[in-house]
């Protein structure tokens, strides 16, 4: 098989509900094309907190306190519960279909991971896969990695398995702890086996946004990002080629479009 080339988007700030719009405008343009037509799309958010699917039914509280802080709050297709998106975050949504690749939201879960690692230890920091799902510098976690999938059947029955965990949205962390844990979060969707909805890779984003919330709804973890981990800034611009050359090596694809 050719390997697939992939359109890479620059969407720069956005706020959250147009980016939620644009994915699901190149999901269907995926969808229709078979594969033809696969995007990874790239921007930051202006300040906005996001539920996922496991939220559904016990909304976290103080949500009008969250909107008083100036950042909105937004209901999203995807896994997982309550995280923060907000400038410094280098936003990464793949839109592909996986029939081009691998039909298994496990392997793709998979590659990312390994293409967050690759990231970050292109940018000095050490960080590896772990058997609760997600990459983690050392006990720590720095990405997690959640999924909802509705023709991706095959993920569904085998993902609960070796080096997996019982739960199908295994996310982590909690606010506050200070450098060393977690500069990354993600939320993954999966329909028809095209992918939308993705991670977002903290950067030099201000952490203390994260305090109001118990981030993905895990006590006693916490966040960081690239800046704090190496004790220097390092903003989106530095990161993306990182991001960019991890995924094209590990997804074995093409990428187009990236000036």
């Amino acid at each position: 098989m050719r390997p697939a080339t992939v359109e890479v988007v620059r969407l720069g700030l956005l706020p959250y509900g147009q980016a939620l719009r644009l994915q699901r405008t190149y999901a269907e343009r995926c969808r229709a094309g078979g594969g033809a037509s696969h995007a990874l799309l790239l921007c930051q958010h202006p300040p906005v907190y996001t539920t996922g699917f496991r939220q559904k039914g016990r909304p976290p509280p103080g949500l009008e306190r969250l909107r008083d802080l100036g950042a909105e709050v937004h209901a999203a297709d995807r896994g997982g519960l309550i995280t923060f998106h907000g400038p410094g975050q280098l936003v990464c949504y793949p839109v592909l279909h996986l029939a081009s690749f691998k039909k298994s939201i496990r392997w793709y879960v998979s590659q990312l991971e390994r293409t967050v690692v690759a990231a970050c230890a292109g940018l000095g920091v050490e960080a590896s896969a772990s058997p609760h799902t997600g990459v983690w510098v050392g006990d720590h976690k720095i990405c997690a990695i959640g999924r909802k999938t509705r023709a991706c059947r095959e993920a569904d029955r085998h993902w609960t398995g070796a080096g997996r965990t019982a739960s199908p949205f295994p996310f982590s962390g909690s606010p506050g702890s200070g450098p060393g844990l977690w500069p990354l979060l993600s939320g993954v969707r999966c329909s028809g086996y095209v992918t939308w909805h993705g991670l977002a890779l903290n950067c030099n984003t201000e952490l203390t946004w994260f305090d109001h919330i118990v981030p993905c709804g895990l006590e006693g973890k916490g966040v960081t990002s690239l800046s704090a981990e190496l004790r220097r800034d390092v903003g989106v611009d530095e990161a993306t080629p990182h991001l960019l050359h991890a995924f094209a090596r590990h997804f074995d694809c093409r990428l187009t479009g990236d000036n």
